[in-house]
């Protein structure tokens, strides 16, 4: 089949499907044929050849030995059943669609010239398929974990913007007051940017730092209107050094943490770091929003950020990728900048590699690339956070989280193409009654196959929800689990104490220096002493002693 056929004859060009509807009617209606030819212009010979019905199809231009082998409304519900998987996160690669097509001519007992040994429509076909339907477009998707898709419901969003909304009202808070912050991390060996290189070259290659690289965690933070707060660096190393920042963003701060990621005495640190810039007080707060990790939810920095006007609210787990303001419109771009820089550097500093000291340098240029208002501006709006907006999210975004509650099959999609019962259950629809008409869409449905929703799994704790840090229940609960925290480590010193002070009592083979009965099989209980010359134990009976007798001694064989 020619993919890309280019038409050479002229035919039918000075009309269309519309106007040679519209010129049959006329005539039926009584116009004269010579008047609909001038009027339209359809050719007298044609006009009069679909007005008497001598045509297959009446009314409509069909021209070439070749036609589509669905029908337009066919391939329309095609589309629609494409862009509904696409929806629930269970998109068709490129062969699905193409096994979908098999089945759906067969089934419609449709002529299709396409393979039965393969058993999928051909790769001409799907080009076609793509070129009449430009809303189509094979993309690369993006990675979504299972407990996003399922984390992301209306319940929670809720739940969020009930709390966020309470406290927006109750703390009189504007676009200046509201913050996001939140961690990305950054490699010293970057991904290489497209370049213009020769065609047809089956690998094209660009240096890096290394193969594989080391992270180093940046926090960033943005409010409503548009500000900055300097980022601050956690390196992977045990001490930090000064040339680890030089060449930083101004007022950029850097710590270090074994793992490189970060702890609550990182966090810490950055709450004193934001106090000495945006200068919150308690006539004065701050709202920062913030996820849920373990490091931002300790008593001690609820209480400095209380004692300090800054009121902290997590969202829900798994909800970030949607609600939070720099994951939707800052790190990506900061990420892209960043490749872009790492490489630039390696071009101007041939044959160095990028390490914890040219990080910051590289991180500088980035980041003054990705400052910018609307980012800030447009991140707080889309995630519906400023202006507070609980309707930003549509049903359909929720619509995944309605799916399943339990880990997919390795096999995202499962069409069902090839199971006996699903062929058998259509064949005997068809058998039984050939008059029947079955609707193309419910049947393409069928070979799709419906995405069941398991059955909810029991949980061994309970789900974190959006909650207010610096609240006083929050605090509360957060003293309760510092005090049992306490209780458990003072019982575990005591006992690991006790350990301590336990001497193990081991096998014990010293013999009696009269008798030779070794002592750890001797059961009489008789009591033993110590010759103080060389230092042989004895039993007292066997040296002719009390058995209470405990005053320096000297065995009988040493005294002679």
């Amino acid at each position: 089949m020619i993919r890309n056929y280019i038409r050479k004859s002229t035919r039918c060009s000075s009309y269309n499907d519309e106007s040679l509807k519209i010129a049959v009617e006329s005539v039926t209606n009584g116009m004269p044929l010579k008047t609909a030819v001038k009027k339209y212009g359809v050719p007298a010979r044609t006009l009069k050849r679909h007005q008497m019905a001598m045509t297959k199809f009446p009314g409509k231009i069909k021209l070439g030995h070749f036609h589509s082998i669905f029908t337009k409304d066919q391939e329309l519900e095609l589309v629609e059943i494409i862009k509904s998987m696409e929806k629930s996160l269970f998109g068709m690669t490129t062969t699905d669609v193409r096994k979908v097509a098999f089945e759906f001519a067969e089934k419609m007992k449709l002529s299709h010239p396409f393979k039965v040994e393969m058993k999928m429509a051909g790769i001409d076909w799907m080009y076609g398929f793509l070129k009449r339907h430009p809303t189509l477009s094979i993309r690369k998707p993006e990675a979504i974990n299972l407990s996003r898709l399922v984390g992301f419901n209306k319940e929670q969003v809720k739940i969020f913007f009930d709390i966020y909304l309470e406290t927006l009202n109750n703390g009189n808070y504007n676009a200046m007051k509201i913050w996001n912050v939140d961690e990305t991390g950054i490699s010293t060996v970057q991904k290489p940017v497209k370049i213009v290189g020769s065609k047809g070259s089956r690998q094209i290659g660009k240096i890096t730092s290394g193969e594989r690289g080391h992270t180093v965690t940046v926090l960033c933070s943005m409010n409503a209107a548009g500000i900055f707060i300097p980022p601050m660096f956690i390196f992977p190393r045990k001490r930090i050094v000064d040339s680890l920042m030089n060449d930083s963003p101004p007022q950029s701060i850097g710590t270090c943490t074994p793992s490189g990621w970060s702890d609550s005495e990182c966090f810490m640190k950055w709450l004193r770091h934001f106090i000495s810039i945006v200068k919150p007080s308690v006539n004065d707060k701050h709202l920062i929003l913030l996820d849920g990790h373990h490091s931002h939810k300790t008593l001690e920095s609820v209480m400095f950020a209380q004692e300090n006007g800054i009121e902290m609210l997590t969202f829900p787990p798994h909800c970030t990728h949607k609600l939070q303001p720099l994951d939707k419109t800052f790190f990506k771009s900061l990420k892209s900048f960043y490749n872009s820089s790492a490489d630039s550097w390696m071009m101007t500093n041939k044959g160095r590699r990028i390490t914890f000291y040219e990080i910051a340098t590289i991180f500088k240029t980035a980041y003054f690339k990705s400052l910018t208002i609307d980012k800030a501006v447009n991140g707080f709006a889309s995630t519906g956070l400023w202006p507070p907006n609980m309707n930003v999210f549509s049903d359909e975004d929720f619509h995944p989280s309605n799916l399943t509650d339990e880990p997919l099959p390795s096999s995202a999609l499962d069409l069902n193409l090839h199971s006996n019962s699903l062929i058998e259950t259509i064949e005997s629809v068809v058998e039984d009654d050939p008059n029947q008409s079955i609707s193309s869409k419910s049947l393409l449905e069928s070979i799709v196959g419906p995405i069941k929703s398991s059955t909810p799994r029991g949980r061994k704790r309970k789900s974190e929800r959006a909650t207010l840090l610096t609240s006083s229940p929050n605090k509360k609960l957060l003293q309760e689990k510092d005090d049992q925290n306490c209780k458990k480590i003072k019982r575990s010193k005591d006992l690991l104490d006790k350990k301590s002070k336990t001497v193990k009592r081991t096998k014990d083979t010293t013999p009696c220096g009269t008798c030779t009965q070794i002592f750890c099989k001797d059961v009489t209980g008789r009591q033993w002493i110590k010759c103080q010359k060389y230092c042989i134990w004895h039993h007292n009976g066997c040296q002719g002693l009390e058995e209470d007798y405990n005053d320096i001694f000297i065995c009988i064989e040493c005294d002679d």
